[in-house]
């Protein structure tokens, strides 16, 4: 305040004279300049540090806050991504099977039919008397092999007969051929489709 009323008053003064320093401490317990120094600096480093410290706490704890944002976001992903493959391997497994039927299904249509075989020899056998007898049929599509009972002979007779005027066959093969006076008339036969 000196130095203001000084000022006011339109008088120098010298700075030295301004600022005053006033010492209560004794001169054995008087801080060295040095020291004093000393005590300043490190005082100045240590706001510093306190300073730096705080700024990498913050940016520390804000790391950590994204990095927790960032992995739960990661985590929902990941299930989702999670349900996406099971819903396509269950597809897949579906799309395979499916792509496996058809390649049977097609197989199976590719094969010989005995339908028409079978239609062509039934027509020899409907014509039969209740007396008689198929014991074995096997119809397949190269081929057809059965053996029948015979009562009578007329209907042994009309069943040959029959057979060896057909157009469907190509070849009929008489396998075996017998005869017991208490069952009558065996007849095995193989017969080839044209």
């Amino acid at each position: 305040m000196l130095p203001f009323i000084l000022w006011r008053l339109g008088l120098q003064c010298e700075n030295k004279m301004a600022s005053i320093n006033l010492n209560l401490l004794p001169t054995e317990l008087k801080v060295s300049t040095g020291l004093s120094r000393s005590l300043r600096s490190i005082r100045m480093l240590g706001v510093i540090g306190l300073v730096g410290f705080l700024v990498f706490g913050l940016g520390l704890i804000g790391f950590f806050v994204f990095s927790s944002f960032q992995l739960s976001n990661l985590n929902s992903q990941n299930d989702t991504l999670k349900g996406q493959l099971t819903t396509l391997s269950t597809s897949e497994t579906q799309l395979v099977l499916l792509k496996d039927r058809i390649a049977k299904i097609k197989i199976v249509q590719g094969l010989p039919t005995s339908d028409k075989n079978l239609t062509n020899f039934r027509k020899y056998i409907s014509g039969l008397s209740g007396s008689s007898t198929v014991n074995e049929l096997d119809v397949d599509p190269g081929k057809i092999t059965a053996a029948i009972d015979f009562r009578s002979n007329s209907d042994l007779t009309t069943f040959l007969t029959s057979l060896s005027e057909n157009t469907e066959f190509k070849v009929i093969d008489l396998s075996s051929f017998g005869f017991n006076p208490a069952t009558g008339y065996l007849v095995s036969l193989t017969v080839t489709p044209k």
